[in-house]
């Protein structure tokens, strides 16, 4: 198991995670182009990227996916992201729940990008969905209740990428640098309250390694989110805070490291750069 620690120089994680995404998208195109459109040259091929709000994230985590993308599928595919189809639901589940009607709606579109938790857990509840979706950045399958029959969705037209190490092997990883028993976990409200079981899940897995656990709700305060971690917490686990602004992210990494609590990203090497102390590496 290969840890990131938060002097660790290498910065390849993000790319590979990214060749990963693209390389699932060039075979959902490759799978579900239709007859007509393989007999001509380099067919057209628009994509939809649904997110579920605006965050400071997205915009780098997009670019670099549309690049990747357009390098695997260029000699097979004339790949566009045209900006009428960049669509965010505004932090409701209504409003991604809109917007991926829009989407899958759209005769011009030949694949939706879920990019998103609300966007992840709303494709992963739906029994039909008309065209291929991907969901990139599932946060870990078991415990957001996502379908999975051997080895994927078991839904037609889903795929989903578990790009974040699970929570189960994250922790393992965690204790082995810092024991601990007593432990807060960082999760955005909204991510809360789509997966009302999500807490429980957490919880028992938690158990199983005789930690205790906090659950500590994050909206766009890191001052807000240290005034309510409990004074007995031993380690910090913070998971993905999309609506986090980034200033407010490093006010969060300071205020831990101030406490001299240790911490582990789940989001990976990019946040140890910024000061959390460890992470797993992407594989």
């Amino acid at each position: 198991m290969d840890l990131e620690m938060n002097n660790d120089p290498d910065g390849g994680g993000e790319a590979m995670n990214c060749r990963t995404w693209a390389c699932m998208i060039g075979i959902c195109l490759a799978l579900f182009w239709n007859q007509e459109a393989e007999a001509k040259p380099l067919p057209v091929v628009q994509i939809a990227i649904v997110e579920d709000g605006s965050s400071h994230v997205v915009p780098e985590l997009v670019s670099l996916v549309q690049q990747e993308i357009r390098e695997l599928t260029r000699r097979e595919f004339d790949v566009r992201f045209p900006d009428n189809l960049k669509l965010q639901g505004g932090w409701s589940a209504q409003g991604v729940k809109q917007v991926l009607d829009r989407a899958l709606a759209n005769p011009h579109v030949n694949l939706v990008i879920a990019l998103g938790f609300l966007a992840t857990s709303d494709v992963a509840q739906r029994t039909h969905l008309s065209k291929p979706v991907v969901a990139p950045v599932a946060l870990d399958a078991q415990l957001q209740g996502l379908p999975l029959k051997k080895g994927a969705s078991g839904v037609k037209n889903l795929h989903y990428l578990t790009s974040l190490k699970g929570f189960q092997r994250n922790l393992t990883a965690f204790q082995e640098v810092f024991p601990f028993t007593r432990l807060s976990v960082l999760a955005d409200r909204m991510l809360l309250e789509t997966i009302p079981s999500l807490e429980s899940r957490i919880r028992r897995v938690a158990e199983q390694y005789g930690v205790q656990l906090r659950i500590v709700p994050v909206d766009t305060s890191a001052q807000t989110a240290l005034s309510i971690l409990p004074s007995d917490t031993e380690a910090v686990y913070v998971s993905v805070l999309p609506r986090l602004p980034s200033p407010e992210f490093d006010r969060l990494v300071v205020g831990l490291i101030e406490r001299r609590l240790p911490s582990f990203s789940s989001v990976g090497q990019r946040e140890v750069e910024r000061g959390i102390a460890v992470s797993i590496s992407p594989e």
